[in-house]
């Protein structure tokens, strides 16, 4: 048995007031963060759930996994070339089809919000979607290649952003900045993360070693299908498996594993108010021939082995340590949350027509779920 050990860090770039008012008024210490044990074979669909939950937020915007830009430019070399190899294995294919790509937003009005979350991220995790199998996201590059032998892209004058040179390059010699530049540039977003993905495919713990682009390249190319039946796709979607259930088990048989090629994810959340949270696995517990819980080698302490049984045993994730409170839906980002606070506690109760802008806002605050106090890490998940 094993169980992952994330911590979950909101990135923020606050001033010194910023700091103070999330010290004194967001029960910050050092960071707003969230340290949770989730199931070894969580995939980061399901861990966008936990995300949302842990942080007060309301599943109510788009959000997207992604690597760092110094790991994502390495593993691709910046070729678009590159990238497409790895569609369908590490990256999802850009498309708009809000309803494959939200799959399992099933959310009921009047049904409790808590319950259904909760719902998300307890296994078994199963991806019912379409686009982010290898098969599908490699029929897209198909069809990509076949309409874009040759992309219209630009240069801009780093000194003056008004002077745009225009030209024109082969899609298979491009970099991915002239793709993204090009007229390809509103539907290409190379770096979103399928999120079928098991976290223990894609990341390791702090420190460890993570496959390098070369390695990554050879793996892919000794584990690449036939591509036979990219050529079938629309028969085997409508003819060959008429069932759902065997359209998913063909299409998960197809599927590349993936080697674990970070040590630090990026969540990104309402890319309006901008949040991100970075990812990091802080540790592996695993049960030795014994059945104690062991890490790096090492028995794990008494008051843990509780924690790591219930993620066992309910299949879900659990919230062990926190810093900060809860945050509020479209509130401006971090920054619109520290104005938030400050408009809340720190009013001049001389003036009324602050206090008055001051219940209005707690009152709002609540109408989301925001309730304004610490909510113990094992109330948290």
């Amino acid at each position: 048995m094993k169980v992952i050990n994330l911590h979950l860090e909101l990135q923020a770039d606050l001033n010194e007031e910023e700091l103070a008012i999330l010290k004194k008024h967001g029960n910050m210490k050092k960071s707003i963060s969230r340290d949770i044990l989730v199931p070894y074979d969580m995939t980061l669909h399901a861990l966008s759930y936990a995300i949302q939950r842990s942080f007060g937020w309301l599943n109510g915007h788009l959000h997207n996994f992604s690597l760092l830009d110094n790991t994502f430019n390495k593993i691709t070399e910046e070729k678009f070339v590159n990238w497409t190899l790895m569609a369908g294995i590490y990256f999802r294919f850009p498309s708009e089809d809000w309803h494959d790509i939200y799959w399992d937003d099933d959310y009921r009005k009047n049904e409790n919000f808590r319950a259904w979350q909760k719902r998300k991220y307890t296994g078994p995790y199963k991806y019912k979607g379409l686009g982010e199998h290898y098969i599908c996201a490699q029929k897209e590059v198909d069809d990509l290649r076949e309409e874009y032998e040759v992309i219209t892209t630009r240069k801009l004058d780093v000194n003056d952003y008004r002077k745009i040179e225009q030209y024109q390059v082969n899609l298979e010699d491009a970099s991915i900045e002239e793709v993204c530049l090009s007229e390809l540039g509103f539907m290409i977003n190379c770096k979103e993360l399928l999120e079928r993905l098991p976290l223990r495919n894609i990341l390791v713990p702090k420190g460890h070693d993570r496959a390098d682009w070369n390695t990554i390249k050879k793996y892919i190319k000794d584990s690449t299908i036939n591509r036979d039946p990219i050529g079938e796709y629309e028969k085997f979607c409508t003819t060959l498996f008429p069932s759902k259930k065997k359209r998913h088990d063909y299409l998960d048989n197809l599927n590349i594993d993936t080697l674990p090629i970070t040590d630090e994810l990026i969540y990104s959340y309402d890319y309006g108010d901008g949040w991100k949270v970075s990812i990091t696995m802080e540790g592996i517990y695993n049960t030795d021939l014994t059945g104690k819980w062991m890490l790096n080698g090492e028995e794990v302490e008494q008051d843990l082995i509780k924690d790591l049984n219930y993620v066992i045993d309910k299949y879900r994730p659990i919230c062990i340590k926190k810093d900060g409170i809860e945050l509020v839906e479209n509130v401006g980002g971090v920054h619109g949350f520290c104005e938030m606070l400050k408009n809340i506690y720190e009013v001049n109760i001389f003036d009324d027509e602050a206090v008055e802008n001051a219940e209005n806002v707690y009152y709002w605050a609540q109408s989301l779920g925001w309730k304004g106090k610490m909510i113990s890490p094992d109330k948290t998940l």
